[in-house]
């Protein structure tokens, strides 16, 4: 990582770093136990793993290719998500540009979603 970030440095005198613009935690039984007896919940998550988006950031790789609050990314490209942190680490691996093909569970239907990480902005605005 040092390595890319040496290379951007003297390449573009600055660093970008990828993000989709999510705010997101991982899925746990009791996590989702509580989203589901919550009255005011939008929508209730049958996933059983994965991680839950709980915002989006307006204007965002995420908010513009689909993902809302209460989707479960359950997989990006072929690999199977089962925490946060590992969202993350994909996407910081990712270049910026490169699409990325999340799956999703939205309310027990799965969906496939096409984004492209983009540069972090300066200042990023919570919907």
């Amino acid at each position: 990582m040092a390595l890319a970030i040496a290379e951007q440095l003297i390449a573009n005198g600055r660093v970008e770093h990828p993000y989709l613009g999510v705010q997101m935690r991982t899925l746990t039984a009791s996590l989702r136990d509580s989203i589901n007896r919550n009255p005011r919940a939008s929508a209730q998550v049958s996933a059983a793993s994965g991680v839950i988006v709980l915002g989006t950031v307006r204007n965002s790789p995420a908010e513009q290719g689909g993902v809302q609050p209460g989707d479960v990314i359950v997989k990006i490209n072929e690999t199977v998500i089962t925490d946060a942190e590992q969202v993350q680490q994909i996407v910081a691996e990712t270049s910026i540009g490169q699409p990325l093909r999340l799956e999703i569970d939205r309310a027990g239907q799965r969906r496939t979603l096409t984004l492209a990480p983009a540069p972090l902005p300066q200042t990023a605005q919570r919907r």
